[in-house]
């Protein structure tokens, strides 16, 4: 059931019709990078060969966290200090990469996990992730699945587990 209206809605002008369309004047699109397919500017998120060569074989092609396996299955690196959270400085150091299985997608493996602010918490706590609060990743330890805590580098040096862990 409609109800009636009360006045009538009246235009007292009309509005003059545009014979061409408005210019968008002023409103540029911004030039897209070209992708590296996981929905990053290749340029930003490119890790040098060597270095995720090196980070590889730190690892043994095995993940960090749960000690998979990695090399004929889904494997990515993992910024322990995220770029976009201080991690600049530190991005594209050894110190700062661990392998982790899967990837930032696909559900119920370690990357998403890390990954998942829902596990901040545990990923911090065990090194695996940093947060922007520490200066230098490679002070942080990380809790290797196969070795136990470590600092991380160009390799694992076995240290004594963080305060209160």
């Amino acid at each position: 059931m409609s109800l009636p209206r009360r006045t009538e809605i009246r235009r007292i002008t009309p509005m003059p019709r545009q014979s061409k369309p408005i210019a968008r004047t002023g409103i540029q699109r911004r030039a897209r990078l070209p992708s590296s397919g996981h929905g990053k500017a290749t340029p930003a998120a490119e890790i040098p060969a060597a270095l995720r060569q090196l980070v590889i074989a730190r690892d043994l092609a095995r993940c960090v966290r749960c000690g998979r396996h990695t090399a004929g299955g889904p494997r990515s690196l993992q910024h322990r200090q995220a770029r976009g959270m201080g991690g600049r400085a530190h991005a594209h150091t050894a110190a700062n990469l661990i392998l982790l299985c899967g990837t930032a997608t696909t559900p119920g493996d370690c990357h998403s996990y890390v990954e998942d602010r829902a596990n901040w918490d545990d990923a911090t706590v065990h090194g695996w992730a940093v947060s922007s609060f520490h200066p230098d990743p490679a002070t942080v330890p990380v809790l290797v699945h196969w070795l136990g805590w470590c600092l991380s580098g160009e390799e694992w040096t076995p240290c004594d587990a963080p305060h209160g862990r």
